[in-house]
């Protein structure tokens, strides 16, 4: 296929490796929950990158597969609470972009480009974040969250007795094509905040 022109051989499209913030904190996630985090030979250089990337607040970037803002937030909070206490640091810098960036009426709303100035999920993450870096023992503002809360229940839809959330851009074709190539979600946005009002009822 034009994908991979030779059979059976890796191939690089130009000529370079995407690096993913997302996709190093699903990573650390992942050997955390398996408790096999001290033995990875990458987990320092994934939390280098990790933390470089929020450091320099590259919140639109840092991400290449995955465009909402927040969605590094909620990756990272994740890895945290599975366990990899190396990321403290980093929560507490997302920490303080999450309450700098929080509207007056609880939301979070992403970029122009590509999510349309989405809230419900960018929101949606956010409250994941918040709840995650919480559950590791990350001091969040109880109101910022209860806020929050009250504004991604007022943003739920209902139909034929159903309950759910309209969905927002989740995953991208990444690096040149993730303006035109990307994928979006009722279910996966509905399943994201019943997780986040389940975390919260148990959290508080």
């Amino acid at each position: 296929s034009i994908c991979y022109p030779t059979p059976y051989q890796p191939y690089m499209p130009y000529g370079t490796n995407d690096l993913d913030a997302v996709v190093n904190a699903n990573v650390l996630t992942y050997l955390a929950k398996k408790g096999e985090l001290t033995q990875s030979r990458g987990r320092v250089g994934a939390k280098n990158f990790i933390e470089h990337q929020a450091k320099m607040q590259r919140w639109r970037r840092a991400a290449t597969y995955y465009p909402n803002r927040y969605h590094f937030h909620y990756a990272v909070a994740k890895a945290l609470a599975a366990g990899d206490s190396s990321l403290r640091p980093t929560a507490e810098v997302m920490l303080s972009h999450l309450v700098a960036s929080q509207r007056d009426n609880g939301s979070f709303r992403s970029r122009r480009k590509v999510n349309h100035r989405d809230v419900v999920q960018s929101s949606a993450y956010a409250l994941l974040a918040m709840l995650y870096f919480k559950e590791a023992g990350v001091d969040v503002p109880k109101e910022k969250i209860r806020l929050l809360v009250q504004f991604l229940s007022r943003q739920k839809q209902q139909e034929k007795g159903q309950i759910y959330w309209k969905g927002g851009v989740f995953f991208s074709g990444g690096t040149v094509v993730r303006n035109v190539l990307y994928f979006t979600s009722d279910a996966y946005t509905t399943a994201l905040i019943a997780l986040g009002l389940q975390k919260f009822l148990q959290l508080y």
